[in-house]
Order: structure tokens, then sequence, then C-alpha cells
């Protein structure tokens, strides 16, 4: 259960909470990781060309760089579902 805190600020979250969330990311990371280790071949079945193969890892990343700070910044002044904006919700899903 979580405890909310009176006042501005985060709610206070127990340690099962934070490390169940923790062992979660680390498996949709592991996921990825697996995911990820294959698509050379795919790429490579696909018909793309061996000496351009790294941009198909590269390219993806980078708009990440841009994207993840903006919902970051966005995703910190909001503390309650009320205060969450459509175009917010519409980022998050989107990426």
């Amino acid at each position: 259960m979580v405890k909310k805190t009176t006042g501005q600020g985060l709610p206070n979250l127990p340690l099962r909470t934070i490390w169940m969330l923790s062992f979660g990311f680390l498996g949709v990371q592991m996921a990825f990781s697996l995911q990820s280790s294959q698509m050379g071949r795919i790429f490579q079945t696909l018909g793309a060309d061996l000496t351009k193969l790294g941009f198909f890892f590269i390219l993806p990343p980078l708009p990440g760089l841009f994207v993840q700070p903006l919902v970051g910044y966005c995703s910190d002044r909001t503390f309650s579902i009320n205060d969450i904006s459509f175009w917010y919700l519409n980022v998050s899903w989107c990426h």
C-alpha cells in the first residue's frame, strides 16, 4: 500500500515496492537485450547491406536522446492523475 505524504511531494514507497519495480524493469531490459541481439541476423535476412548494418542500430536511440528528457521534464511536474495533460499521455504512449 502506498502512503501519501501531506502537502506537496511524492508518495513514500515501501522498500518492497521499489524492489519489485526495479526487478520488473530488469526483466524488461533483458527482454530488449535478447531481442536486439538477434536483430542483425533478421536485418540480413531482410536484405540489409552488411556494411550499413550499424545504421540500423544507431538511428533508433537518437530520437530518444531528445524525447526522453522532454517526457522526464513534464513528468517531474506531475504528481497526481488530475495533473496529467493529454499531450503528455500521448507522447508517453507513442514513445
